[in-house]
């Protein structure tokens, strides 16, 4: 784990164990409590290769980590949970673990589809593995998906302003044709979503 400024990041290995009585969970835990008590920190994003949940495509969700570690992202409010297993791009509205029923049913904690407030509930889940491997197709689109696509490459950039706003905004490799001077163009968005924070 790590801090960047106001931002903590958890890293999760899914390839040992990461079981209620394992190492890895006793960290993970012991990490994102201490997190969000830290007055500095004001976000929390956990990172993790498989993904808990998705549209159908190449890979399933991953029930089995989902279950163990979603209801921890709920309880500490992470922010923002980071896969790629999938090469798409996915993100989710923000969800919260379904504790009463089936988890690969996740409570949507709000339905907009670019801006979310502070009085939400449940993290945004995205799906980044557009950085040059060939793409998964995507059959369809899940219920609790805001914004996907599996037609170009890609990244995601977060940026968080002073006003405790954060704006991901997924930009395509493609550009949008213009070139001005030295081979200068404008990546196209294909996705953007802002979250504003309670101070």
């Amino acid at each position: 784990s790590l801090d960047m400024d106001n931002v903590h990041f958890t890293i999760i290995d899914p390839f040992i164990d990461y079981g209620s009585t394992s190492n890895q969970y006793q960290f993970i835990e012991n990490d994102l409590k201490t997190a969000s008590s830290n007055p500095k920190i004001d976000w929390l994003f956990v990172v993790e290769s498989e993904p808990m949940y998705t549209s159908p495509s190449r890979h399933p969700a991953d029930s089995t980590i989902r279950d163990v570690f979603h209801p921890l992202f709920d309880k500490y409010n992470v922010d923002l949970v980071f896969s790629s297993d999938n090469h798409n791009y996915q993100r989710t509205f923000p969800l919260k673990y379904n504790i009463r029923g089936d988890s690969s049913n996740p409570i949507i904690g709000d339905r907009n589809q670019t801006n979310y407030n502070g009085d939400y509930q449940g993290q945004i889940y995205l799906i980044i593995g557009t950085a040059g491997r060939p793409l998964y197709e995507i059959k369809q689109q899940a219920p609790f998906v805001a914004k996907q696509d599996d037609d170009q490459f890609g990244f995601l950039n977060i940026d968080i302003n002073a006003n405790n706003t954060l704006i991901g905004t997924f930009y395509s490799n493609k550009n949008d044709g213009s070139v001005v001077g030295n081979n200068n163009f404008k990546n196209i968005i294909l996705d953007q979503f802002t979250i504003l924070k309670d101070n």
